[in-house]
């Protein structure tokens, strides 16, 4: 893979999709998938096979500007669901897939949002509010439904509950970029 940014997640039928600096492409010949054309960040799939990837509206060092996330269905039609997201990383779907959460990191928080009948996002919500220094990035969704997320600047991963109480924090030692 040339390029940033990318990120892999699984299909539903075990096929590896990636988002590139040229779109979303699936597996070992990365053939295009859909939202060609864009530097997607990151990407997560629903149970339904449809990708969410989000693009951040400006870069780090770079004035902050809001950015989108956007869904891909199977079928390659590429779509925008949500803006106004603060520099959207890590992703998750919940296992049954009604929601989608996305990390914004210049905003410092987890927002969720409920997923559609067909891959709409509606019901914009705060999922948990973690304070000013925090900037969230990569994201998984554990086996009790709290969320796992990587801080990189502050060099650590820390899985937080509904509402952001934190339940765990593991520190490590460098920022890893």
């Amino acid at each position: 893979m040339e390029g940033l940014p990318f990120s892999v997640d699984l299909l539903p039928d075990g096929r590896e999709i990636n988002t590139t600096h040229q779109g979303v492409a699936v597996g070992p010949d990365l053939a295009p998938y859909g939202g060609t054309g864009r530097p997607w960040n990151e990407i997560v799939v629903d149970p339904l096979g449809r990708a969410f990837v989000n693009m951040p509206g400006s870069m780090p060092g770079e004035e902050p500007r809001p950015g989108i996330a956007a869904v891909v269905t199977p079928d390659g039609e590429t779509r925008e669901v949500a803006d106004d997201l603060w520099f959207p990383n890590g992703m998750a779907v919940t296992p049954d897939g009604s929601t989608l959460i996305v990390a914004e990191s210049h905003a410092h928080r987890l927002t969720a949002f409920a997923l559609t009948a067909d891959g709409s996002l509606t019901d914009r919500r705060s999922r948990a509010e973690l304070g000013g220094e925090a900037a969230p990035d990569g994201t998984c969704l554990d086996a009790d439904g709290a969320v796992w997320y990587a801080d990189v600047p502050n060099r650590h991963c820390r899985r937080v509950g509904e509402g952001g109480r934190v339940l765990e924090t593991v520190e490590v030692d460098r920022a890893g970029r």
